[in-house]
């Protein structure tokens, strides 16, 4: 018979029941807000035998609702999204992880491979004009969440996309909501959050505690970096802040180069803002309601189409102010005027790539760090400034010792220099082979 008050292992120990929830909350730089992450370990504390505070706003702890609360019912689904009067509405909400695109929102949970297979049905859904992004998520990982939102600004230079933070885009939420053609905020809505952060669990005493003993046999000096069966040294704390570092600067220079200027990233210091004070930021455009971008943006779609009807495969004007040298577009013509668009994108991308690169590899400061300035230029995403910077706080590396002289080469250098060798001496001075022979042999 089982004696159910028999004491058993930590959970957190051995992290039964829920090994890859745990994978995916420690040790890995997330894109969240701090108290959305509290809530997170909160409701897992009592599976992992952790002690942590309810967070201070019971808002975060409320799943988010599968769709937004302004738009109407009365609407076609289609494309993985609602469609209403021309414009596609994706919901974005709950937190954010990546793969997984059996996860609902139901679960509380939203992943980006399935935000962007929605995204690329819209762009090929000619009943889409335009997307909304209606946004209630408070961020989630950071794995994904770059490729997403390239996906949503390639897609925003074929179709318009504007995003709705609808009440919370924050960290990875707010990363996808400035890839968007302009970004609108309710008044109690909050973005920003532009930051990382890394958790890591030493459960060290815990196993001892419940007589546990744990070893690692491992190869690499780093592979058991941030293990939860071991404390945090200096060196080990060191290398996650750079791994945390790195994917910040990654973060802030795209929100920046997304808002084209209009935000200073860093300066935010992943602060959040609400309302107005996000438009006063640059994090934001215009204060709203969802209800009303939609209307707003059905009149863009309305008005886009309005005098114009559409014979075979042929674009004509209704209105009689429009004269005969108006242009006239097929669809064909308009396909591959946008094939050409995306194309030339493109190659300014390139040509913006081989300038930065060019950049680091030519300053003052690659000079004697070659090996780190190739890296910094072909293998992370740091611009051009901030790699150069880090170029100059890094040791040079130590010049090869030089290759010593031959004796042949000594013998020369001792007994004159290298000679002018002619086949007899002449008036310039040149030796004869044979002379030389005697100088070097004499030496």
């Amino acid at each position: 018979m089982t004696d159910h008050n028999e004491p058993r292992p930590s959970a957190g120990v051995l992290a039964l029941g829920l090994p890859h929830i745990a994978a995916r909350i420690f040790n890995t730089p997330l894109l969240i807000t701090p108290d959305k992450l509290q809530a997170v370990l909160w409701a897992l504390s009592h599976r992992m035998d952790m002690s942590v505070d309810a967070p201070a706003d019971p808002g975060v702890m409320r799943p988010a609702a599968a769709v937004g609360r302004w738009e109407s019912r009365d609407r076609e689904r289609g494309s993985g999204m609602l469609i209403d009067g021309g414009v596609g509405i994706l919901p974005i909400t709950g937190s954010l992880v990546h793969r997984g695109t059996w996860i609902g929102t139901s679960s509380g949970l939203q992943s980006y491979d399935g935000i962007a297979q929605q995204l690329r049905m819209a762009a090929e859904d000619d009943r889409i004009k335009s997307v909304l992004l209606d946004l209630n998520t408070y961020g989630g990982e950071a794995g994904g969440v770059a490729d997403l939102a390239a996906e949503i600004r390639d897609l925003s230079a074929v179709k318009p996309v504007r995003a709705m933070i609808n009440d919370a885009a924050a960290s990875a939420g707010y990363w996808m909501a400035a890839a968007a053609s302009d970004i609108s905020i309710t008044e109690t809505g909050i973005a920003g959050s532009i930051g990382v952060v890394l958790t890591h669990q030493d459960i060290t005493d815990a196993a001892a505690k419940a007589g546990v003993k744990i070893t690692q046999i491992h190869a690499g000096a780093n592979k058991l970096l941030g293990s939860p069966f071991k404390a945090l040294s200096e060196a080990d704390i060191a290398a996650l802040q750079e791994s945390v570092d790195e994917l910040y600067s990654l973060f802030v220079s795209r929100v920046d180069a997304y808002r084209g200027g209009r935000a200073d990233a860093r300066a935010t210091e992943a602060r959040i803002y609400r309302g107005q004070a996000a438009v006063a930021a640059g994090l934001a455009d215009q204060v709203t309601t969802g209800r009303a971008l939609l209307a707003e943006m059905q009149a863009e779609v309305a008005n886009r189409g309005k005098g114009r009807t559409t014979r075979g495969n042929t674009t004509m004007s209704n209105d009689p102010k429009v004269g005969a040298d108006a242009a006239v577009y097929t669809e064909a013509q308009m396909t591959t005027a946008k094939a050409s668009q995306f194309e030339a994108g493109k190659r300014e991308g390139a040509t913006a790539e081989r300038a930065r690169a060019k950049t680091i590899l030519t300053s003052e400061n690659a000079k004697g760090r070659e090996e780190l300035a190739n890296h910094l230029a072909f293998d992370t995403a740091l611009d051009a400034d901030q790699a150069v910077s880090l170029l100059g706080k890094s040791p040079k590396a130590e010049a090869a010792p030089a290759k010593p002289a031959s004796k042949l080469d000594a013998a020369i250098a001792a007994s004159g220099g290298s000679p002018k060798v002619g086949s007899e001496e002449g008036a310039d001075g040149e030796e004869s082979v044979e002379a030389v022979a005697k100088r070097i042999a004499a030496y």
